[in-house]
């Protein structure tokens, strides 16, 4: 038995279509949430892209109606837009993924979470995912660590895990340097390897 083609509303492409341009969620995640064929989205958006330009057409039995939401339309788009460069100029700034990860206002009152990873680069998971909690046995090496590292504070984590194996800890040197690192103990060296800049007298 031949199945008959499905149809939808134009209310029902529009809803597809916008959802699609907001950018949100990708056209599969869209076509398994609304039961279309990622082909047919495509489409559809495709069809209003090209139609687009009618939009702005003069009619004399409906330009005063349809101007009225076009102005409205593009007046929450801007200050859509207004907001997302405001929230940008404040928050985004260089740095690592932690740094931008620690931008993310999830009390926000107009950027939802969703739009702020994606303006930020940010990954939606890592937002939510809490981390791990320090075992029992990190904190005892941690405060053997701290410690010892107020006797001698030039240790690296190389001696600091041969004086660990010494007191009956023996661990990895990698795991001695995520710790000393989550304590705040190893810092990021100069780059030597750049010439400073002087000041250069005038000719």
């Amino acid at each position: 038995m031949k199945q008959s083609r499905q149809k939808h509303s134009a209310t029902f492409k529009a809803k597809v279509v916008l959802a699609a341009i907001k950018g949100d969620r990708t056209v599969g995640e869209l076509a398994g949430e609304y039961g279309v064929h990622p082909s047919q989205i495509h489409a559809w958006k495709k069809a209003l892209l090209d139609g687009a330009a009618g939009v702005f057409e003069s009619s004399s039995d409906r330009a005063d109606k349809t101007s009225e939401t076009q102005v409205g339309d593009l007046y929450r788009q801007i200050d859509q837009l207004k907001v997302e460069n405001d929230f940008l100029a404040r928050r985004l700034r260089q740095g690592g993924r932690a740094e931008r990860r620690a931008m993310i206002d999830c009390a926000h009152p107009t950027l939802s979470v969703s739009r702020q990873c994606q303006l930020l680069e940010v990954s939606r998971a890592s937002v939510y995912r809490r981390p791990a909690p320090v075992s029992v046995e990190d904190l005892r090496l941690m405060e053997l660590i701290d410690r010892q590292y107020l006797a001698q504070p030039f240790y690296g984590s190389r001696r600091m895990a041969a004086w660990l194996a010494t007191q009956g800890h023996p661990v990895n040197r990698k795991r001695v340097q995520r710790l000393m690192r989550r304590m705040g103990l190893i810092y990021q060296r100069p780059n030597t390897s750049k010439a400073p800049e002087h000041t250069k007298s005038p000719s």
